[in-house]
């Protein structure tokens, strides 16, 4: 026998044994070939995360990622919690806001006063005031401000600031009303703030009175429910786009499986990437409604959640082998 078979068969000169299939293919190598397969590119650890989060059934599954989504919109919005607690407080009744008697606006106050010709009419003050605040108030967002996409401050953190949007202008500006002897209260569209007067409204009103307040408490009006879509696409638009995207970004995470090739994810991307352009797109102008491009982006966003939602196709069950012919006896 040659050295170099020598080891190449068993006793007797048998054959070598075959190699166990576990020998060949290791279960582990099997299983990171298929990882790799369906996830290529994908740091584990977050195949881990999100390989945990499909495992419970739907009835659990979904209420956790729409916890977590939600909490990713809280967080995106309105980092600064405790600026949100006290938005939802002052807008309870935001017309206790108004103070024409705080001393950070006297200044305010007497400066507008002393520019009011005599017998001014009351027309011609709603206008005057309106000029007076916003040359007084540079306009700037919430976000740029305080950080949260939305914050109904008071009249000395707006004078402390020295910048506000349109709830925090329409504060100072009713507040100059009342000093100077007029009934102000604050209204809102859901998309802009403005002040309203038994003499008229100013602060560059919107179409529809859709939220009043007085001493009641809160008043929605039904029928401007139907502002609603305006009001959200408008603040998608101006918002910040990079943390839009952060949001869009967890949203395709939770909603890709394991097990969705690459092609079902890249689609799944670009429908929800897409649905938000064309809502911000929609958006542009707060005083008008584009519900089409409105719809078309919700539409956008409803495809992405629906593709990455439909099963994978099941594999058919293998086709039986044939029985093995039984030796005779």
């Amino acid at each position: 026998m040659d050295r170099r078979d020598r080891g190449k068969t068993g006793p007797a000169g048998a054959a070598p044994a075959a190699k166990p299939a576990s020998a060949v293919n290791p279960p582990s190598a099997l299983s990171a070939r298929g990882l790799s397969r369906h996830n290529p590119g994908m740091p584990m650890r977050a195949l881990r995360i999100l390989d945990r989060l499909n495992r419970p059934r739907s009835l659990l599954r979904v209420p956790l990622k729409l916890a977590i989504l939600g909490a990713t919109v809280a967080l995106a919005c309105f980092p600064r919690v405790d600026r949100l607690v006290k938005h939802v407080r002052h807008w309870r009744d935001p017309n206790a806001l108004i103070a024409p008697e705080s001393p950070a606006i006297q200044p305010l106050v007497e400066e507008f006063r002393a520019a009011l010709p005599p017998d001014c009419p009351p027309g011609e003050v709603l206008g005057r005031v309106d000029e007076f605040v916003t040359g007084r108030i540079p306009y700037a967002w919430d976000w740029i401000t305080w950080t949260n996409a939305d914050y109904l401050p008071t009249v000395e953190e707006i004078l402390e600031a020295g910048r506000e949007d349109c709830d925090g202008r329409a504060l100072i500006a009713a507040s100059i009303l009342q000093a100077v002897g007029y009934e102000a209260k604050l209204v809102t569209d859901f998309a802009h703030v403005w002040v309203d007067t038994p003499q008229g409204e100013t602060m560059s009103p919107g179409p529809v009175q859709a939220i009043t307040a007085d001493e009641g408490g809160l008043a929605i009006q039904p029928s401007a429910l139907a502002q609603l879509p305006r009001a959200l696409s408008y603040g998608v638009h101006v918002f910040y786009l990079h943390r839009e995207l952060i949001i869009i970004a967890v949203a395709w995470l939770l909603l890709i499986a394991p097990g969705h090739g690459w092609i079902r994810r890249i689609v799944v991307l670009m429908l929800l990437v897409a649905g938000l352009g064309v809502i911000r797109q929609a958006g542009k102008d707060w005083m008008s409604s584009n519900l089409a491009g409105q719809a078309a982006g919700a539409a956008l966003l409803i495809a992405g959640v629906v593709v990455a939602m439909v099963p994978r196709r099941i594999p058919l069950p293998a086709a039986p082998s044939p029985a093995a012919p039984q030796a005779p006896s």
